[in-house]
């Protein structure tokens, strides 16, 4: 008996599957159940991934898609061994500690669905717009509603004076694909109500996430969008009309003089001071050079293949330093674990990108353009904060989803974008 499967549960599964694969609720005080999700998850990606590969052997299908996961899959392993030979840590160790890394497997399951057409790009679409609006909604009413002051020895919260005290560290994936998309709407579709939830998403990141970086790719990344799509006089109006909802929003908060928004408000000119930083160095800058001084240490020790991921569960990890952890320092982290190899590795999916929109100029398509510029903002963001080794399956969802799209789109007399 054949099951019919609605396109609303199809949508809701899918939502699951991909904020859990994001790692969505990382940092968030569910995130108990999205580590036992992703062990599951993750499991899941490599046995599927295992068959769907042979079965591409077995049928000839095999492209240049599927060797990039295996490719890609190769780093946790030489990374076990590194941290064997630096460390004596046992190989197993190894592995597990990076068992969240092999998420980066789960979109070949969205792609084989996609190839029997179980899922489509337009259920794709919706979704992630409803993700976006889902996560936005939903942190900026904790924002506005709970105090994060409790919840700092959760790890969900961090603690920066420079953006007004405690802070809740949310996943922003969802948020600024949102961004992105609806400036890319409101371009294609010449009506400003997109233009407005685009300033919604990019308001939040500035006024309320305050994460420097973050701000600084996601303002690059849409200066590059508008050069691309509009002529000068467009981006000079899209700039000042913009602007003035900005301050009209800042004003509206004022007048209503609520606590939560004021704090909001508060915030505004600390906005400047994230985006060109702290004149006063501080004890957070003074962490980061000594775990920079860390990292070059081991690197230039081990150049090629790095110094490996050490486990918490043997002999408390990186615990055997003062204070040492990869992800904070972005790049150099990722080179102390994996080398110089494995960072052009990890880089071979930007690689692979580059020449797959080389080759397939694709139409002027709102997701699909989506896509492409949430690709580039994730990669520019990947060298501040590791997050291409962190949150592995967000980049290859979307280079995977991006795949899928020229394939089915390449016949198409088109432009590019």
């Amino acid at each position: 008996m054949k099951i019919k499967v609605t396109t609303s549960l199809k949508q809701i599964l899918l939502a699951v599957y991909l904020t859990f694969s994001f790692r969505g609720i990382l940092n968030t005080p569910i995130e108990g159940i999205g580590y036992a999700v992703e062990l599951v998850l993750s499991l899941g990606a490599v046995f599927f991934f295992f068959i769907y590969f042979m079965d591409s052997i077995i049928k000839r299908k095999l492209k240049t898609i599927h060797w990039l996961g295996v490719l890609l899959c190769s780093l946790p392993f030489i990374s076990a061994i590194s941290a064997k030979l630096e460390f004596g840590q046992p190989f197993i160790y190894g592995i597990l500690s990076q068992r969240d890394y092999f998420l980066i497997l789960t979109p070949y399951l969205i792609l084989y669905l996609l190839d029997i057409e179980v899922l489509s790009l337009s259920l794709l679409e919706k979704t992630f717009v409803r993700l976006s609006w889902f996560f936005l909604i939903a942190f900026t009413l904790v924002v506005l509603f709970i105090d994060p002051a409790p919840y700092i020895k959760t790890g969900i919260v961090g603690y920066k004076e420079i953006k007004g005290g405690y802070i809740f560290r949310f996943q922003m994936v969802f948020i600024l694909f949102g961004a992105i998309y609806y400036a890319l709407k409101g371009i294609d579709q010449k009506r400003w109500i997109f233009y407005a939830y685009a300033l919604l998403f990019i308001s939040y990141v500035i006024l309320v996430r305050q994460d420097r970086t973050i701000v600084l790719f996601l303002l690059m990344t849409l200066t590059i969008l508008l050069l691309k799509r509009l002529s000068f006089k467009k981006i000079f109006n899209f700039l000042i009309i913009t602007s003035v909802l900005l301050i009209g929003l800042i004003s509206f908060g004022t007048l209503i003089g609520h606590e939560s928004i004021n704090q909001l408000n508060n915030l505004y000119y600390q906005t400047f001071l994230t985006i060109f930083g702290d004149p006063v160095p501080g004890q957070k800058v003074d962490v980061r050079w000594s775990e920079l001084d860390t990292a070059i240490t081991y690197i230039k020790k081990n150049p090629i293949w790095g110094s490996g991921e050490l486990s918490k569960r043997w002999n408390g990890g990186f615990e055997r330093f003062d204070h040492f952890y990869p992800s904070d320092i972005g790049v150099f982290g990722v080179v102390f674990i994996y080398g110089i190899a494995g960072f052009l590795i990890a880089c071979s999916q930007m690689v692979y990108f580059y020449f797959l929109n080389k080759k397939f100029q694709l139409k002027n398509t709102v997701f699909a353009s989506s896509l492409k510029y949430s690709i580039l903002l994730f990669y520019l963001n990947s060298f501040s904060d590791g997050s291409l080794m962190q949150r592995t399956a967000i980049g290859m969802t979307m280079v995977t989803l991006y795949y899928h799209y020229t394939q089915t789109k390449k016949s198409i007399a088109i432009e590019s974008t």
